[in-house]
């Protein structure tokens, strides 16, 4: 969810989905601030006439929701299938890998956003 703008008020509230870092015009240094790294993110758009847009928009100002998740294409054979929440970006590693942590036993790892996909978690129907 978008937070805290001010340039662009009218975005706060809104939700979407990092679609991958910005382009920068400087290197990326070990160590670098996390809240000076930007997503390129897909907001979702209230309005059913208009497309959703993308936004290039600052990590500060980025709040992660408790996104449901699928992990898929890692080595570890037994983890992939696996369900889970994104929990925040990774501060401890590289900038494009995200902390997840799973159902059933509540292990977190850090994996990169093409090892997630997101679903829909359906009510248990009895």
């Amino acid at each position: 969810m978008v937070v805290g703008l001010v340039g662009a008020p009218h975005l706060n509230g809104r939700e979407g989905v990092v679609l991958r870092l910005a382009p920068s015009t400087s290197t990326y240094e070990p160590g670098q601030a996390l809240q000076t790294k930007r997503y390129i993110v897909r907001l979702d758009n209230d309005q059913l006439d208009k497309d959703d847009e993308e936004r290039s928009i600052r990590h500060s100002n980025l709040q992660p929701l408790a996104v449901p998740l699928r992990l898929r294409g890692l080595s570890k054979d037994e983890l992939n299938g696996r369900t889970g929440v994104l929990i925040q970006q990774s501060q401890t590693s590289a900038a494009d890998r995200f902390i997840v942590r799973l159902d059933h036993g509540g292990k977190e790892l850090s994996l990169k956003i093409d090892n997630v996909e997101q679903f829909l978690r359906h009510a248990a129907t009895s």
